[in-house]
């Protein structure tokens, strides 16, 4: 007997077979029931977010293409790319996940690990999961991870990928070193120092501003990385 498949999420179906009217034979049970397990899943997706790292929180949200008749189970975790994540341990104790959570040495990591399952009712199409993030003090680039997504039965597959963003919210500090220089040297050099020092390029405006001393042309204006 061929089956329909549909690509259509439902609940388990039923139908039945008749017996009637056998030559040669009397029908004993002349009723046959066959049941029609659904193989389909929804399609799960998984959002982009971005966030800065004194939030304390990375919020993602994962989707299902179409409603579920019956309950499902989404596994997820998270996958480290440029950040490297941190198990919540005793190196992590006194973490208080709600924003804007504590300032934690950069060697901890960036965020915190996490696995688990968000369970969708009939109905429902979307559910959140909010990953750690830590604060440091370091000045560092953009960095990202991944939180990777599946529905908890399927067989085989490439799970749904939502890259989460991190940005920086660590400034440096800029100082100008006093100088002293003999008028017939004909020029000089002013330190500007950084601190602490930069992952990344960073620029500063700069321009001469007459005190005692007066400038000889326009006064300069100027950029530097």
């Amino acid at each position: 007997m061929p089956l329909l498949d549909d690509g259509v999420i439902e609940d388990e179906e039923t139908f039945s077979l008749l017996l009637d009217r056998a030559e040669n034979a009397s029908v004993e049970a002349g009723t046959g029931v066959g049941t029609i397990a659904d193989d389909d899943a929804p399609t799960v997706s998984v959002s982009l977010t971005t966030v800065r790292e004194d939030v304390g929180t990375a919020v993602f949200t994962i989707t299902l293409d179409q409603p579920v008749s019956q309950a499902l189970t989404v596994r997820y975790d998270t996958v480290d790319g440029t950040v490297t994540g941190t198990v919540e341990s005793e190196s992590v104790s006194g973490f208080d996940p709600d924003p804007p959570g504590p300032t934690l040495p950069s060697a901890l990591g960036d965020y915190l690990l996490q696995s688990g399952e968000v369970r969708f009712a009939p109905g429902e199409t979307t559910r959140t999961v909010a990953v750690y993030v830590l604060d440091d003090q370091s000045m560092e680039p953009t960095e990202d991870f991944t939180l990777q997504a599946q529905v908890a039965d399927a067989a085989g597959g490439e799970p749904a990928l939502g890259a989460g963003t991190i940005l920086d919210d660590d400034l440096g500090t800029l100082s100008a070193v006093d100088t002293t220089v003999m008028e017939r040297d004909g020029a000089t050099e002013i330190a500007v120092t950084l601190s602490p020092a930069a992952v990344g390029t960073v620029t500063v405006w700069y321009a001469t501003v007459d005190l005692t001393a007066l400038g000889a042309m326009t006064t300069l204006r100027r950029r530097a990385s």
